[in-house]
């Protein structure tokens, strides 16, 4: 278990699972891509850095400084569904709020709570994505039709 992950300068990381207990903070043109794993506290953006979320636990520890945190020309995405900000259903695009609480089930089902905070241009752009079953069922359908189709004989 690490403390915190801070990617600066042209860095890229990309997390499929493990646990942090703190703080990620990216800036400058740093792009941070989480698709699972364990994550305690603040998630904060700054320059023109880049973080997207499209799966893990977030804000596991329940203490945070700032929450989701985006300032400069930086940019956090969410991919899920079910956003809700301030108790209120949001749809995708950006979040117009600067501050307020953010809720939702990202794209691995794993469901969310926590504060965020915009500052200068920094932007907070929700993705609505399909359940992961529904999904599947659609590319298991197009699958078939396909099958069909190619199948067919003509007389």
């Amino acid at each position: 278990m690490q403390d915190d992950l801070y990617a600066f300068g042209a860095s890229t990381i990309i997390m499929f699972g493990g646990t942090l207990a703190d703080d990620i903070e990216t800036d400058d043109v740093a792009i941070v891509q989480l698709f699972g794993g364990s994550f305690g506290m603040d998630i904060e953006a700054s320059g023109f850095s880049i973080i997207h979320i499209f799966g893990g636990q977030l804000g596991v520890g329940g203490v945070f400084d700032t929450g989701l945190g985006v300032e400069d020309a930086a940019t956090i995405h969410l991919y899920g569904l079910s956003f809700l900000i301030d108790g209120t259903p949001a749809g995708a695009g950006d979040i117009s709020q600067t501050a307020g609480n953010l809720a939702g089930i990202l794209g691995d089902g794993n469901s969310f709570s926590m504060p965020f905070e915009r500052f200068d241009d920094g932007a907070i752009i929700l993705h609505v994505v399909p359940e992961p079953a529904s999904a599947m069922l659609l590319l298991i359908g197009a699958g078939c039709m396909m099958s069909r189709r190619r199948n067919r004989v003509t007389a």
